[in-house]
């Protein structure tokens, strides 16, 4: 697969399709990332409501201001969102 790298622009295909893919999306899995550039740190809060959203990754990436994601799950507002940490390749 293609991967682009911090610093790197994302490729076209990224800003013509993610509208699309978002809007047909039942499950968000999230691995490997600080949720703190953008454009992907604003994806997770670009899906509906009912989509449940996993974050995969050392650190849970919830609570900073930028964050869509809430924790924990088991909360009346934090009904979606879970945290598996560790490396993703482990996890």
């Amino acid at each position: 697969p293609d991967v682009v790298f911090f610093g790197e622009v994302m490729p076209d295909r990224f800003f013509d399709t993610f509208e699309e893919d978002l809007n047909c999306c039942d499950l968000l899995l999230i691995m490997g990332t600080s949720l703190q550039v953008a454009p992907c740190n604003k994806l997770p809060g670009l899906v509906e409501d009912d989509v449940p959203r996993v974050v995969f990754d050392r650190v849970p990436r919830a609570g900073h201001e930028d964050s869509p994601l809430q924790y924990p799950a088991s909360s009346k507002i934090a009904y979606r969102d879970i945290h598996v940490g560790g490396d993703c390749d482990q996890a």
